[in-house]
């Protein structure tokens, strides 16, 4: 049944792969905190010809991080070891700091691989872009929070029994955001390197594979010694 919950971004995903790239004038009356739902190639425009500087885009960054910290400590149900203090703790400094750093690395690297598809944009836009991807991971913490207020440390812990019809709805709704904001991504990276969809995809997975590579071979020589 997981596929009901992608239905709606899984067919603004197909719209926006058949989409020619828009040459058009980006509207003015766009609104970003909207529009990145339903139309995220003009917003995505917008944003970058708008340009709102670094502080905005490493504050979304971190919340994200902070949003799938969130998300972590719940399906690890890290309620029935940890207290709600140190979760939060977790997330805030462990998933948010970290993800900042992290994301910023995977974005240079999406950039970088994009530079070797023939993309256009650079790491400023891409950073721009990919930063108001995070708005379902903000709209997430605000999920987060209306979740612990109606189900308590419940949420965080392996004992879902409490209201168990609600807590599939809540996840449910949380696993929409996660795929759109995935969908949103590769999306981004499309418009912003001005290449297909396919090759936002490759730029994505070499930027994985430039991660993954070095870390195994670490890894195995880790274990010989």
């Amino acid at each position: 049944m997981n596929y009901i919950y992608a239905v709606v971004p899984i067919r603004i995903f197909m719209e926006n792969v058949s989409e020619i790239r828009n040459t058009e004038e980006t509207p003015i009356e766009i609104d970003p905190w909207t529009d990145i739902w339903i139309r995220p190639r003009k917003t995505i425009n917008w944003v970058i010809n708008q340009n709102k500087g670094v502080l905005i885009n490493l504050i979304f960054i971190y919340f994200g991080g902070v949003y799938y910290g969130i998300t972590n400590a719940e399906s690890s149900s890290l309620g029935d070891s940890m207290s709600l203090r140190h979760i939060l703790l977790v997330a805030l400094l462990l998933s948010g700091l970290g993800g900042l750093i992290s994301y910023n690395i995977f974005i240079w690297l999406i950039s970088l691989s994009g530079t070797w598809l023939g993309g256009k944009g650079d790491f400023k836009n891409l950073q721009s872009a990919i930063a108001w991807t995070m708005i379902p991971a903000i709209a997430g913490l605000v999920l987060a929070i209306i979740g612990y207020i109606v189900f308590g440390m419940e949420l965080f812990q392996s004992d879902k029994s409490y209201l168990v019809i609600l807590i599939r709805i809540y996840g449910i709704i949380e696993s929409i955001l996660i795929i759109w904001h995935i969908v949103l991504t590769i999306i981004t990276i499309s418009e912003v390197q001005k290449f297909p969809i396919s090759k936002a995809i490759l730029s994505i997975l070499i930027a994985v594979l430039i991660i993954a590579i070095p870390a195994i071979f670490i890894g195995y020589l880790a274990r010989l010694f």
